[in-house]
């Protein structure tokens, strides 16, 4: 079981959506519902977001809690990000991203 955090662009395909979103998965932690929270973004942001995809896959912008069940019983990882989107950029920067 492997609780690393693996994160991904994926451009919205919604017209009234447009943008792009930073989803972070756990492809092998061997849980229910291996896809977890996203940060959606504008497209003049890109850069950023590339930003915040390395400093999750570098195990330094998502903290994991553990895995734990939902109100149906499907597990999934808990955690949270350590940076927050209205200071995202002074965030990434602080952690050195």
């Amino acid at each position: 079981m492997d609780l690393k955090p693996v994160a991904k662009i994926r451009f919205s395909n919604i017209p009234d959506m447009p943008g792009f979103s930073v989803m972070v998965t756990f492809p092998n932690a061997g849980v229910d519902r291996p896809e977890t929270i996203g940060i959606h973004l504008p497209n003049n942001k890109q850069s950023l977001g590339r930003r915040l995809v390395k400093a999750i896959n570098d195990g330094v912008a998502y903290e994991v809690t553990g895995i734990v069940k939902d109100d149906a019983g499907k597990t999934y990882v808990g955690g949270h990000l350590v940076v927050i989107g209205r200071r995202l950029n002074a965030d990434l920067k602080r952690l050195g991203y």
